[in-house]
Parts: structure tokens; C-alpha cells; sequence
């Protein structure tokens, strides 16, 4: 019970936390609602994008189960941005895979391979590739926009393509700029837009052609572009920074006092805003500072790490820094081009409209390995919720969601706590690691579409087949049980059991090799939630019989004394009883002997009430004389009162012999069903049938009775003697149940005994 509630907490708390920002409009007049309105019976609710994505994530999941290579998720996800024709999105993908090109490092823990300087100094070369190749992209669009003014020409390679981007950028002379120039334009500008574009043999010209101007620099630079991490010698590098201090912090020229910046890793406080007047510029100067070496030699400020970049950018700055919610791609690039690959995914996440790209990039990275997972869902749920302190009245709707029907506090709160819930820091986690829920992340993602789309959403839950959760449980179990009993496609999902006994395999088959077991989850999930006559399907075509009769047995036991009517309960339950008992009998299956017995036994006492309440007197008579069940004579009271305070094993002793059916079957009565262990059910559901058992049959004979009377009346010359022995045997008859009725150890409901004498004292 307590596992069951705890999984229903979380799903409470998905659903009221992660609706996102849409969902956050409140007013007076309209109840709000976390939870998006399911779309009109079959109608999908992905869009295009996601039936896109979805598309992929589909060829991506064939290509596994079919056991052939791996394909590559990220490679199949950047297809999607082709067919989007949106610049943003094509130059994201871009990132991720540039990010994610990287020489994996075979660890368990996927902590350890991040942390590792290796892994960290391979993020900081392939961000400073992209944003190189980005520039230079960005510098041939502008040249060759502008051919007549960019006056391209020479011989083609990036010292001409700067020199034609600086006649559009810098057209005139500039005051302060030093050490000459090359070709008509300043010398360092020459150098730092070479470098911006990631060609350090074109500045390396540009070095070469002005070498007399430039004193020591040359050698330096030689050294720098030799240098395998970008790095010169801790010697150079300190009497270059020496001569920047001295001479050059305070000079006019800001692309010189950059490059040296850049080329000695030094005054790391200086942001160049007069070169580097864009995010990406100044993010590519700063990733060009970070020092991975503890040399102990350099100066606070000369010293910039990778962790205190982000710390910089994620704390210090922020998204209202950088105008995120203006411009979200700008953001999640800043995040992502630092190694910040989880609060990049979980802020894109927040945004309604790119929500599934943060959910697709977080699958790429999630099989590669790259991806740092939460450990568990419930500590950083517990956290949101006591950080949020909002008053909540919640109301749960049959399909087991949750509408807020009332909420006192300020949205953006809410909005708040639903975005740090997605990200979490453990104990023991470097200062500026976080952790992705990366379950509660995809489950949220599903939700919007699992009741309409179910096929899409199990394709999404395969990835979480090796994952679990707090308690253990496989998190594609409990996610493929969820999805079931929300969507309610149990035959679609899970198969269905054909007229023959085989069954038809669902979608899960291809996902599951044992599958009763997925089934006998999604079965018992079913049964916690009181969907009893779900739960018997499903049970049977998990080859369970002892559940499918159990349950049964709990479903007939109110209706067996009921009157039949087409289309009711009784009708729809007896004729999937009947089904069942038919498949059962012809393939020789049965259950635990006692749930079996009451189950055949439940049947014959519908079909003793389906006589009684037909009118069918005598054939209804002959069915209780048969079962037995209650006594029908004076010698027999003993023995079926015995029999009561031990009926588990009289149940089996009497099926034995007495398996006669109507309509083919033989069956048992309600009463017996709670008394037994094996098939619970309500008090009150027993003393209610064995009162209409009891009543019935007292009612049959008085009618026997009155018929006697009426047809002594009518043929005076039928023998006296035979007429007096069935009139005595029909008395002595209702006195054996009103004795068997005062006997049992069994309290009566409502006034049973007081009808039961007063029509035995109608027949004396």
C-alpha cells in the first residue's frame, strides 16, 4: 500500500509540476488546469514536430530490437531539423553532435568520465570548433552579401576572406590601433579575426608579413600553434604575461590587447566588449582562457577553470543576463557550449514549444553515456514541493490525473520549482555538476500525448528499460503498466486472446521477451485500482487462472442473485463468465481447487436465480437439490451446518461429485465465496446472498405448496394419502431451513429469519 501511494504522489506531482509555462495563466473566473486537455478520440495530439521526432525515435528502436548496429540517435534527430527549415533548430542539432564527437571514456560511472580533464579539455576544443565554424561561416555570408564592397580577391584561403570582411567591417582607419598594418588593414585585427575563424596559419601570415613590428610575439605564437592543448610553457607564458602587464593593459588597442590575452590566458576580468560585442565572441574568448593545469604559478587573475566559467554564466549571469526567454536558443547554446548539457536541457525544456527538442537532445546524450541522471526521483520532488509554499486543493478525476481547483500563490513560484525540480546536485557532486531527472523528463514528455498516441509513447518508454526506480522496479514496467491503464488499449498494447485460446501479440512484444511478466504488472495495477473486469483479461492472457477466477468469483458474487436484463451487469459478467469457463473446460485448464469450486459453483447459483426469477419453479428446485446447499430435509440439518463451519473443504468434497452444470456447468454458491479465504469478498455481500439463497428456496416451496393446494381443489379424486405426503414432506422441508437458518453460526441480513417463519407458518 505504501509503494502504490508513493507511485501515486509522483505522478500527483509530475503532473502539477511539470505543465510548464502555458498552464500557468490563472484568473478568478476559470479554474486553472495543469494538466493539457486530452485531445477528441482518435485524433493525435503530437504535433508535427514530435510525429517528426517521433518518426526517428522509431527507426532508431527497430534497428535495437532487431538486433542489428546500433544506429546513430543524433545523426537521425539533426534530420528532423532539414525538414524544419528552421535556422535555430538545424544550428542546434549542429552543436549537439560537434558537443557529443568526443572520444567516449569507457567508465561505469558517467560522473567520472565528465569530470575527468581528458573529457573536459575534449568539450572546450570541440565548442571553440563550432564557434570558429560558425564565424567563418558567418564572415563568408557577409563577404559574398557584399562582393562589391568586400573587393574579394587573391589567392583563396582565410587570410583573403578577413581581409575582404574587414573592408566591410572596418571601411576606414582607426584611432589607437598599433604596429602598423597589412595590405591596408591594422595588423592585430588582421591576427584576432584569423584566430576568431580558427585558422592559425592565416594569423600566422599575417605574423610573418609584420614580424619586424612585433618583437617576441612571433616566437610565442610559433609556440602556441605548436602546442598540442593550445598552452605555451609555463616560462613563456608568465614573461608574456609580465609584458602584457606592463605595456600592453592599457593600451588603445583592443584587438591587440585581446590576442595576448587570449594567446597568454591572462586578465581573465577584461570582457574585450570592444572586440567581442556578442555572446558568441565573448564565450569563445573566455573557453579560449580556461586552464585545465594546477601550475601554481599563475595569479588569481590570470587563472580561469572550467567550473568557474559556468559558475559565471549559470549563477552569476543567468537567464535574465542573457534575455532567455527572448532568446532561448541563445541560452541553451551558452549552457550547452560550456558542458552544461543538463541546465541546458532542462531550461529548453520549460519552453512549451521547443520542449521536444530538449527531450530528443536528451536522448542523444543519454546514449552516448554523457547524460548525468539524478539517482532517484523522490528526494528531488520532496525538495520542489517543501519550496514551494503554495496552497493546493486537488481533486483527482477518474483516469487517476489531478485538477487544481484552487491556487494561492504567484504563478511564477510555481514556474520556478518546476524548473529547478528537473535539475538536482548530490552529495559528493563537484561544485558545478548537476543531474538531470532524466525519468521524470521523458514521462512529463509522454504525457501529452500517452492517451492518445500509446504506440509513440512506448517507443519513448524502451529507453528506460534498463533504468528503475526508488524502489527498485524496472521504470519500463511501471511505465508501459501506466500507459495501459491510462490509454486503456489493453488489446492494442498488449495482445488479445483469440477465440481459440492463442493469443494475438501487441505493440510490447517486440519490446519484451517475457511478456506475462510485463502483463501480470499491467494485470495487478489494473486490480489496485479496482478495475476488476480489465484485470481478468488481463490475467488470462498472462496464463493465470488462479487470478482470473478469484477475481471473477468477486465480480459475480453482487449479481448472482439479480434479476437478468439484457445489457445489464449480470448479463455483460455471466456471459464472460460463461466464455471463460467454456475456454477453460476445453483446454483442460483450472485453477487452485477451492477459487475453481466457487467459481462453478457461482455459476450454478446464477443459473438456479435466472430459473427462480424466470418462474421456472421446479427446474430452479431441481438446481438447489443438486448443489446442495442448503438442507431439504429434517436428516440433513446436521450434516449442512457441519458442513458450513467447515465449507472450504466441502466445497471441494461436493464439486466433486456433484459437477452437474446448466448449460454445460457446474457451479457454486456467494455465500461460500467470502467465507473462503481464497476468494474474499464483503460481509455484507455474503449475508445478502445466503438471505436470497435462503429466501428463494423457501419461496419455491411455499409455491409448491399453494400449487398443491389449488390442485387438491381442482381433482377431488386424486388419492388423499399422496396428496397429505407431499404436503407433509413440503412443511417438513421449510422447517429444515428455518432450523438450518437458526443453526449457523452466521448473523442474518435484515429481517430473513422473520420472512422465513412467516412463510413456513403460511403453509401449516
Amino acid at each position: 500500500m505504501l509503494v502504490q501511494w508513493e507511485q501515486l504522489k509522483q505522478r500527483v506531482l509530475h503532473t502539477l509540476l511539470g505543465a510548464g509555462e502555458d498552464a500557468l495563466d490563472f484568473t478568478q473566473d476559470v479554474e486553472p488546469s495543469f494538466v493539457s486537455d486530452v485531445g477528441a478520440p482518435g485524433r493525435s495530439a503530437l504535433d508535427s514536430v514530435e510525429v517528426a521526432y517521433g518518426r526517428q525515435i522509431y527507426i532508431f528502436n527497430e534497428k535495437i530490437v532487431n538486433g542489428h548496429v546500433q544506429p546513430n540517435l543524433g545523426d537521425l534527430c539533426a534530420s528532423v531539423a532539414d525538414s524544419l527549415d528552421d535556422k535555430n533548430v538545424s544550428e542546434m542539432w549542429l552543436m549537439v553532435r560537434q558537443m557529443s564527437d568526443v572520444l567516449l571514456v569507457p567508465a561505469k560511472d558517467s560522473l567520472k568520465s565528465r569530470v575527468a580533464v581528458d573529457m573536459q579539455m575534449a568539450f572546450v576544443r570541440q565548442a571553440l570548433q563550432f564557434l570558429e565554424n560558425s564565424y567563418k561561416n558567418y564572415t563568408m555570408v557577409t563577404v559574398f552579401g557584399n562582393l562589391h564592397q568586400a573587393q574579394l580577391g587573391g589567392v583563396p584561403g582565410t587570410f583573403q576572406l578577413v581581409h575582404s570582411f574587414l573592408n566591410i567591417k572596418l571601411p576606414g582607419p582607426l584611432p589607437g590601433m598599433q604596429d602598423g598594418e597589412v595590405e591596408g588593414h591594422p595588423v592585430w585585427a588582421l591576427i584576432y579575426y584569423c584566430l576568431r575563424c580558427g585558422d592559425l596559419s592565416a594569423a600566422m601570415q599575417v605574423v610573418n608579413r609584420a614580424q619586424h613590428q612585433l618583437g617576441e610575439f612571433k616566437n610565442w605564437f610559433q609556440e602556441y600553434m605548436t602546442s598540442p592543448d593550445r598552452r605555451l610553457a609555463p616560462a613563456t607564458e608568465n614573461k608574456l604575461r609580465l609584458h602584457y602587464r606592463r605595456v600592453l593593459r592599457n593600451s588603445a588597442d583592443p584587438y591587440k590587447r585581446a590576442v595576448y590575452c587570449l594567446i597568454g590566458k591572462c586578465d581573465i576580468a577584461d570582457n574585450h566588449g570592444e572586440v567581442a560585442d556578442k555572446t558568441e565572441d565573448y564565450l569563445w574568448l573566455k573557453l579560449n582562457q580556461v586552464c585545465f593545469e594546477e601550475d601554481g604559478s599563475s595569479a588569481p587573475q590570470d587563472r580561469l577553470t572550467l567550473a568557474q566559467l559556468q559558475k559565471q554564466l549559470l549563477e552569476d549571469y543567468g537567464e535574465s543576463h542573457f534575455s532567455a526567454s527572448q532568446q532561448p536558443f541563445l541560452y541553451f547554446q551558452v549552457l550547452f557550449l560550456t558542458a552544461q548539457f543538463e541546465a541546458a536541457i532542462a531550461f529548453l525544456f520549460r519552453v512549451e514549444r521547443l520542449r521536444s527538442h530538449a527531450v530528443h537532445v536528451a536522448l542523444v546524450l543519454y546514449e552516448l553515456r554523457l547524460l548525468l541522471k539524478s539517482s532517484g526521483q523522490s528526494a528531488q520532488l520532496c525538495e520542489c514541493l517543501a519550496s514551494v509554499t503554495v496552497s493546493l486543493h486537488i481533486s483527482f478525476t477518474l483516469s487517476g490525473r489531478a485538477r487544481v481547483l484552487g491556487v494561492h500563490t504567484c504563478p511564477l513560484v510555481l514556474l520556478s520549482a518546476s524548473t529547478s525540480s528537473a535539475l538536482s546536485q548530490e552529495a559528493g557532486d563537484p561544485p558545478m555538476v548537476r543531474r538531470l531527472n532524466f525519468i521524470r523528463l521523458l514521462m512529463l514528455y509522454t504525457r501529452k500525448f500517452e492517451s492518445t498516441d500509446p504506440r509513440e509513447a512506448l517507443q519513448y518508454f524502451y529507453f528506460l528499460r534498463n533504468e528503475k526506480d526508488s524502489q527498485g522496479e524496472n521504470m519500463f514496467m511501471r511505465c508501459v503498466s501506466e500507459l495501459v491503464i491510462e490509454s486503456r488499449e489493453f488489446d492494442m498494447l498488449l495482445g488479445r486472446l483469440e477465440k481459440d485460446g492463442s493469443r494475438k501479440p501487441g505493440a510490447i512484444d517486440k519490446f519484451a521477451g517475457d511478456t506475462r511478466a510485463i502483463i501480470s504488472k499491467v494485470a495487478l495495477e489494473a486490480e489496485n485500482k479496482g478495475l476488476f473486469e480489465e484485470a481478468v483479461k488481463l490475467y488470462e492472457l498472462a496464463k493465470n487462472p488462479d487470478k482470473v477466477l478469484e477475481l471473477m468469483n468477486r465480480l459475480l458474487s453482487p449479481v448472482v442473485a439479480q434479476v437478468s436484463a439484457p445489457q445489464s451487469n449480470k448479463e455483460r459478467l455471466k456471459n464472460m463468465a460463461l466464455a471463460i469457463a467454456e475456454r477453460y473446460r476445453s483446454h483442460g485448464i483450472a485453477g487452485e481447487k477451492s477459487v475453481d469450486s466457487t467459481f462453478y459453483l457461482l455459476l450454478d447459483l446464477m443459473t438456479f436465480f435466472d430459473e427462480y426469477h424466470a418462474g421456472h419453479i421446479d427446474r430452479a428446485y431441481d438446481v438447489m437439490e443438486r448443489l446442495k446447499l442448503v438442507p431439504l430435509s429434517q436428516d440433513g440439518v446436521e450434516e449442512r451446518v457441519a458442513a458450513f463451519r467447515n465449507f472450504s473443504d466441502e466445497v471441494r468434497r461436493t464439486l466433486t461429485r456433484e459437477r452437474t452444470s446448466h448449460a454445460g456447468l457446474a457451479l457454486a454458491a456467494l455465500h461460500i465465496v467470502v467465507l473462503n479465504e481464497c476468494a474474499p469478498c464483503s460481509g455484507f455481500q455474503v449475508r445478502h446472498n445466503l438471505s436470497e439463497v435462503l429466501l428463494a428456496t423457501m419461496n419455491i416451496l411455499y409455491t409448491q405448496y399453494k400449487r398443491l393446494k389449488g390442485s387438491t381443489a381442482g381433482t377431488p379424486g386424486r388419492p388423499q394419502r399422496s396428496i397429505e405426503d407431499q404436503d407433509s414432506q413440503l412443511r417438513s422441508q421449510a422447517r429444515a431451513l428455518i432450523t438450518f437458518a437458526g443453526m449457523i453460526p452466521f448473523r442474518m441480513a435484515g429481517d430473513t429469519n422473520a420472512r422465513l417463519v412467516q412463510m413456513e407458518v403460511l403453509m401449516n
